[in-house]
Order: C-alpha cells, then structure tokens, then sequence
C-alpha cells in the first residue's frame, strides 16, 4: 500500500510537472499566433493603402485625360 501510495504520488507530481510544460508551450505557441496575426493585419492594411492609393493616382490620370480631350 505504502508503495501504491508513493507510485501514485511520484506519477501525480509528474503529472503536474507536464501540465505546467504544456500550458508554457501554449502560451508561448499563442503568442506566436498573436503576433503573426499583428503582422498579417498590418500587412493586409498596407496593402489596402497601397491599392488606394494607385486608385486614386488612376482617377487622377482619367481625369486628366478627360479633361484633355473635353477641350
């Protein structure tokens, strides 16, 4: 019984012990999500002002042009 006991105590120790890894690794592996996401969102609104901006140069240039022509 004595030995069953101290099984069970070492087993559970241990148990605790890759608990605590495994909440680490998930924390640190949410991390690297977060900031991957944080990138991609920057990225993805860079992009968009980018493609705003080319717009707007091309309206610039119709307008131009229509303008040119309307003369």
């Amino acid at each position: 019984m004595k030995q069953t006991l101290k099984h069970t105590t070492d087993n559970t120790m241990n148990l605790d012990t890759t608990i605590e890894q495994r909440k680490r690794e998930l924390k640190t592996i949410t991390e690297d999500i977060n900031k991957e996401r944080d990138v991609n969102d920057q990225n993805r609104n860079e992009i968009k002002r980018a493609q705003l901006e080319l717009l707007a140069r091309n309206l610039e240039k119709s307008a131009v042009a229509f303008s040119g022509i309307r003369m």
